[in-house]
């Protein structure tokens, strides 16, 4: 029943990551990858949303109707929650069953979805915006779930197929994004670009400006699809960042440039 969600990596491992599936050339008599150093990178479009500074939740629903709720690393129940999470969706379980049945009417050939997204406000975290708002659940990925498949939908996913905001239920999409393209043959050059996005954030955040909120902001998160492949990753501001000197690690392209000697 738990479906784990993946951590959100770094700028520099995202890099890393797209970067050997697209210079991948199969493999050699022994079985070792191969790689076209020389084949130029893709540019990609990455949408770049809030990151809010909370507990990650998700709500798992099935066709018969029944709800669970789990956190990063378990399911939950009554006896078991975490900062309240399964209590404030079973109080809310008629939205969540309507959510429901339009996600599988949708998307009939699923036997289970799970809305992932962060529980925030009051009493959850620390010295942010958001902590001095209302309890809400801010929904940034929903995956179905058969034997043998597993579809993540976040880009193309309509936000009032998941929102109640009455209910204080979001899409991460209900609050300001942006698109920002990034030429991977000049991936340092944009590190200026992302940490100036993180700032702004931190400085003012979007989500507690929404509830009338002025403060601290987390940072952002990058998605993309690329090759079908989701990947995301996380830009902090100064003061969530671990390192007070940079936020963000240059990418090191003679590393990129001989990643099979590297991974050897």
């Amino acid at each position: 029943m738990f479906e784990k969600f993946p951590s959100i990596e770094q700028y520099r491992h995202v890099i890393k990551e797209i970067t050997k599936r697209s210079q991948f050339a199969g493999k050699d008599a022994n079985g070792e990858a191969i790689y076209d150093k020389a084949k130029p990178l893709p540019t990609i479009n990455f949408i770049q949303t809030v990151k809010i500074h909370g507990t990650n939740g998700g709500v798992i629903l099935f066709k018969d109707g029944t709800i669970r709720t789990q956190s990063r690393n378990r399911v939950l129940s009554p006896e078991s929650d975490n900062n309240g999470f399964e209590k404030w969706v079973s109080k809310r379980a008629e939205c969540f069953k309507e959510i429901s049945t339009k996600l599988f009417n949708a998307f009939d050939s699923m036997d289970k979805f799970v809305i992932y997204g962060e529980f925030a406000g009051e009493g959850i975290q620390k010295n942010v915006a958001v902590s001095q708002t209302p309890k809400s659940f801010y929904v940034f990925s929903v995956v179905g779930f058969t034997d043998d498949e597993r579809l993540e939908n976040f880009t193309s996913m309509p936000p009032d197929l998941l929102e109640y905001p009455q209910q204080n239920i979001y899409s991460i999409c209900h609050f300001p994004y942006h698109w920002v393209s990034i030429d991977l043959n000049h991936a340092d050059e944009y590190i200026p670009q992302l940490q100036e996005i993180a700032l702004a954030i931190e400085n003012e955040c979007p989500v507690g400006k929404f509830h009338g909120v002025s403060g601290i902001g987390e940072g952002a998160v990058f998605t993309a699809y690329y090759d079908d492949i989701l990947y995301r990753f996380k830009v902090k501001g100064e003061k969530h960042s671990v390192s007070k000197v940079k936020l963000l690690s240059e990418v090191d392209m003679v590393e990129l440039a001989n990643i099979d000697e590297f991974v050897s």
